[in-house]
């Protein structure tokens, strides 16, 4: 600043007195107003730091109001009726995918409002759905978080009570910290009650080999009460033991026209777990499926003995003994093994197995003959459970 004064007082230098001194009193007057603007503009702006920082402690203030809807939702949100159920199925966000846009998922809530379901009756808008609506449940975050992101999820509401009335339901996100997403879509349904109830008494055996039956009790009733049940047919269902949703049905697209059906596409020494549902058709045309039967877990056991092999024949060159026989057919055959005695009624211990593996082919040469003696044969069949058929017809053969 005293620099500034110099070149000040050097520039008037050429004035006079009075002239310069008033001139260098204006500027000394114009610079300590610029400093003192400035001190005050410091005053403000730690003033406002402090009341900033005395208001983030102590004591709380009156709460903030709450946050406004993320516009995080489910479009996929979709229904239909299983028996007395009304099943809610949607994808399972991904629960990272949120996370990234700072919503940690803590559980789905699910909203339903019911309603006459007169025709007249436009649909429920989102405000009205959001004005009415109920809370019926949720799916909770250890469901959630054992579920593969983009599975399927299931909820279901019932058993049905209110026939012939719509049903609205939307489902919500919430996080760990009560933040509530956006409604997903809203998705309605009106429940029939001519639907048959559930089969009953589902048993399944091993009935021959590679062949589980299944059968069961057909539905007398429907879920209203109402005779006689409406039955279309079935749906035959199975997973194993170790998987948690159901496949398609065993049946394919045809439903089951009776109360019994047969698998034959299984492997022994699986446990398998089979359900049956009724199919029955609303007044309106739509197909649907009657409540599960109850569960049964069963693991097939391979005790089916193959079949006798047929057509044993002998032939004897250079003291060497052949035998010849038809294959057989099933489709877990092991292969064969076969037998020697020096007379035809000897009791099982003396019948001498002369192979030491399981033997594959349908031919034989036993080399360990002497020449001029006869030897007596039979071959059993072995499958790859151990299981044994019975021996062939004894045939007899001199070694030539």
């Amino acid at each position: 600043m005293n620099a500034q004064i110099s070149a000040l007082s050097f520039q008037v230098s050429g004035l006079s007195n009075t002239a310069g001194e008033d001139l260098c009193r204006r500027h000394r007057t114009r610079s300590v107003q610029h400093r003192l603007r400035w001190k005050s503009y410091w005053s403000l702006v730690y003033g406002l730091l402090s009341v900033l920082c005395l208001s983030g402690c102590g004591k709380v203030g009156d709460p903030l109001p709450p946050a406004p809807r993320l516009p995080l939702r489910t479009r996929e949100l979709a229904i239909f009726q299983r028996g007395p159920l009304l099943v809610l199925r949607w994808p399972n966000p991904n629960a990272q995918t949120l996370e990234s846009l700072g919503f940690n998922l803590s559980r789905i809530d699910v909203y339903r409002v019911i309603e006459s379901a007169s025709s007249t009756e436009a649909a429920l808008t989102e405000e009205e759905f959001a004005t009415q609506a109920s809370l019926i449940g949720s799916v909770d975050e250890a469901r959630l978080r054992s579920t593969a992101a983009g599975a399927e999820l299931l909820f279901a509401d019932g058993p049905l009570t209110h026939f012939n009335r719509r049903h609205y339901y939307a489902i919500r996100y919430v996080s760990t910290r009560g933040q509530s997403a956006a409604l997903s879509n809203i998705v309605h349904a009106v429940p029939v009650g001519s639907v048959a109830v559930a089969p009953k008494g589902l048993v399944a055996t091993d009935q021959a080999q590679g062949v589980i039956a299944l059968s069961w009790t057909a539905p007398a009733v429907n879920i209203d009460g109402s005779t006689p049940a409406s039955v279309l047919g079935y749906n035959v269902y199975r997973r194993t033991a170790n998987q948690l949703q159901l496949g398609l049905p065993l049946n394919g697209t045809t439903p089951v026209p009776s109360t019994e059906f047969l698998d034959r596409q299984f492997e022994y020494g699986s446990e398998y777990v089979y359900v049956v549902r009724a199919i029955s058709r609303s007044h309106t045309g739509e197909i649907i499926e009657s409540d599960d039967s109850e569960f049964v877990s069963h693991m097939p056991r391979d005790h089916f003995a193959p079949a006798t092999p047929e057509g044993l024949t002998a032939g004897s060159a250079n003291a060497v003994i052949s035998l010849f026989w038809t294959a057989n057919n099933e489709p877990d055959l092991a292969g064969y093994n076969i037998y020697r005695a020096e007379r035809a009624d000897a009791p099982d211990a003396e019948w001498i197995k002369l192979n030491p593996q399981i033997h594959t082919r349908i031919t034989f040469r036993d080399e360990t003959t002497v020449r001029g003696k006869t030897y007596f044969y039979r071959i059993v069949a072995v499958d790859r459970a151990g299981n044994s058929s019975r021996p062939t017809p004894v045939i007899e053969q001199q070694a030539q």
